[in-house]
């Protein structure tokens, strides 16, 4: 029986003089040999001559992957190798993520070869903080997002939400990076594809306010929303093979122009439309946000519910951060002024809901929660209001009530309550809920409150103290905006 070496140096000389069949062949068997061994039972079968055994495997991955050849015999032997960790070190050292990370751009790359190579790079993500930043280095989150754009395969998908997620907690150097890759595939990806990153964002945020709030010395620290920047554009952006990925995710996305509620990432236009001198912004904004906040606000325009849901959460959590929130809640406001919709619809032949009147009823159920700094995205429905006379109590945002007092929030809620079709029901609802939130604020918003009782006159208990507004309650109250003077 031959010894250990004699086997392994056999074997090393049949995979040099092997051809590409026998080279599968030869993995097949190793990895049916090995499926449920650890890195260090691999090593010990092998002998002292496993590492170079493993070197000519990731040397033919980085030869042949272009080619398309069996790549998921290749990957799954490598899988296996890669839960040693001194497997792992020569991996990266020899440039293996950037291998997967070029694999993933190749096109036509069959679906069950993707989710191999991002299953891999999960693994490394999961084995240290360093491997999460060299991940992420050079052109790494470029070319991660620039695969996951149009993918629709669900498996595959959830995959690339778990990478994100890994890569994006435990890891501050590069937090800036990961979350630009998810804002850009918020913004420029498929349906499928935006959805998936706007969760995935929306977990690690919600994970980071975990930690924070279950740490022992939290007094006077908050948590707040990143703002992607471009402290990354000049970064080495050159993947393994030399090349230029298409793609940067730390640019605003050529398409962003109007997409988002107009403006895209000029910063003059937020300052010059729709904004009195009272609700001037800051001179020293900048505009590191606005990319955020672009892909932010286009999800509210999607036909998807889901995605909806996943920008108003969004948009609650990021007006958490002090220099965000005057842009969100003025940007909002922007949005509910605008009655460009009513040329639209009067053009069509039947009435539909445009993409401007999905993106004014999500804006406005984001703004009810924002006023009360709702978190959690419950909103004014998970206040005690038992009865239509039980006093109800919100204690509102200084920085937020400021801004809707000085822009006169509620003739903008009004008005798009008198203005909107009585089939828009869900977009009278939003504003109605927002109408009440005010009634109710302790601290604010007295001149509203008096303006309001007139005009909903015997109504105005009703809008205050009722628990929720159905399709009948909303018609009542949408007539009784269209009946009062001042908006005839």
């Amino acid at each position: 029986m031959p010894t250990p070496g004699v086997r392994t140096s056999s074997l090393l000389s049949e995979w040099d003089k092997g051809s590409r069949a026998k080279r599968l062949h030869m993995l097949t068997g190793f990895i049916r040999a090995h499926r449920n061994s650890t890195g260090a039972e691999i090593e010990k079968d092998l002998g002292p001559v496993s590492m170079l055994l493993f070197t000519r495997i990731t040397a033919w991955l980085r030869l042949t992957y272009q080619l398309g050849y069996e790549l998921s015999t290749q990957l799954n032997a490598i899988a296996l190798f890669l839960q040693g960790q001194r497997f792992l070190t020569n991996f990266m050292e020899v440039g293996g993520v950037q291998t997967l990370e070029d694999l993933l751009c190749v096109q036509k790359l069959k679906p069950v070869d993707k989710q191999n190579a991002l299953l891999i790079l999960i693994h490394i993500a999961n084995s240290g903080r360093v491997y999460r930043e060299m991940i992420c280095d050079g052109a790494g989150i470029d070319l991660l997002v620039e695969s996951w754009l149009p993918s629709t395969d669900e498996q595959t998908l959830e995959l690339y939400g778990g990478l994100f997620m890994a890569l994006g907690q435990g890891n501050p150097r590069k937090s800036s990076l990961v979350h630009a890759g998810l804002v850009y595939t918020m913004h420029e990806g498929n349906e499928a594809a935006a959805l998936t990153a706007a969760t995935t964002l929306r977990s690690l945020q919600l994970a980071k306010q975990y930690y924070a709030v279950n740490r022992s010395n939290t007094n006077n620290q908050t948590t707040t929303f990143p703002s992607i920047t471009n402290q990354h554009a000049n970064r080495k952006v050159c993947s393994a093979g030399g090349t230029r990925p298409k793609l940067n995710v730390t640019e605003v996305p050529s398409s962003s122009s109007n997409a988002a509620g107009g403006g895209g990432g000029d910063p003059s236009y937020y300052n010059n439309h729709h904004r009195p001198p009272s609700a001037a912004r800051d001179p020293e904004e900048e505009m590191s946000g606005n990319m955020l906040l672009d892909a932010l606000f286009h999800l509210l325009q999607s036909q998807n519910i889901k995605l909806r849901f996943e920008g108003t959460s969004l948009l609650v959590i990021a007006s958490q951060n002090p220099q965000l929130v005057s842009r969100i809640v003025n940007r909002m406001l922007d949005i509910l002024e605008d009655d460009s919709f009513l040329d639209e619809n009067d053009e069509d032949v039947g009435w539909t809901i445009s993409a401007q009147q999905r993106q004014q009823a999500a804006c406005a159920r984001a703004l009810s929660h924002i006023i009360v700094n709702d978190n959690n995205g419950s909103g004014p429905a998970a206040a005690d209001k038992r009865g239509t006379t039980q006093k109800w109590v919100i204690i509102a945002r200084d920085d937020v009530a400021k801004i809707l007092e000085n822009r006169s929030a509620h003739l903008t809620l009004l008005r798009l309550i008198r203005i909107a079709d009585f089939k828009d029901i869900d977009t009278q609802r939003e504003c109605l809920s927002v109408l009440q939130v005010i009634t109710n604020a302790e601290t604010h918003f007295q001149h509203m409150r008096t303006a309001l009782q007139s005009v909903f006159g015997d109504y105005y208990d009703t809008l205050k103290y009722n628990k929720e507004f159905d399709m009948d309650l909303v018609k009542v109250l949408h007539q009784q905006v269209q009946d009062n003077k001042e908006f005839a």
